[in-house]
């Protein structure tokens, strides 16, 4: 009585981010039954941010064929870690026929308050092109990590040969 406890999910594993509910039963050998109250506690979600400023390019003024690098700094601005994060870079929007960049790119853990750095080489076209970077895909389905703000997981920077 009186006594608190308290447990971190990684302690108590396989909990998804939401409310949960909990109450304890009790039955003793004469059949008595007592039920406690219902409490609840709320498991965190991850959140992933991808924004245009943590797009990056090795150049800032190729030439037509030049090979340069494109950097995607991805960042965990939630509370709780999120893993195994599919990072995409695209040549123009992929909702509208982009080509990927590279492969599919996975970031293995991210703590809160942590970024890791993705990066595709890619060979530039001339004109304008907006490269499009996505975390968590397919951004229709919200991905396969449970956030808290599934708005921020893709964004474009441009960048004019």
């Amino acid at each position: 009585p009186g006594s608190t406890y308290n447990y971190t999910t990684e302690m108590i594993p396989g909990f998804s981010a939401g409310i949960h509910f909990w109450n304890v039963t009790c039955v003793d050998l004469a059949g008595n039954i007592r039920v406690s109250p219902t409490w609840n506690f709320t498991v965190p979600a991850p959140d992933i941010l991808i924004n245009t400023g943590n797009i990056t390019f090795s150049s800032s003024s190729p030439k037509e064929d030049d090979s340069i690098t494109i950097f995607a700094n991805v960042f965990s601005t939630g509370n709780t870690k999120a893993q195994n994060i599919i990072v995409q870079v695209f040549e123009g929007d992929a909702a509208t026929g982009g080509l990927q960049v590279g492969g599919n790119k996975t970031l293995p853990l991210l703590n809160p308050g942590e970024n890791q750095t993705v990066n595709d080489t890619w060979i530039v076209d001339m004109g304008t092109t907006g490269i499009f970077v996505i975390v968590d895909p397919p951004l229709t389905t919200n991905g396969s990590v449970q956030e808290a703000n599934e708005t921020n997981n893709k964004a474009s920077k441009n960048i004019t040969i």
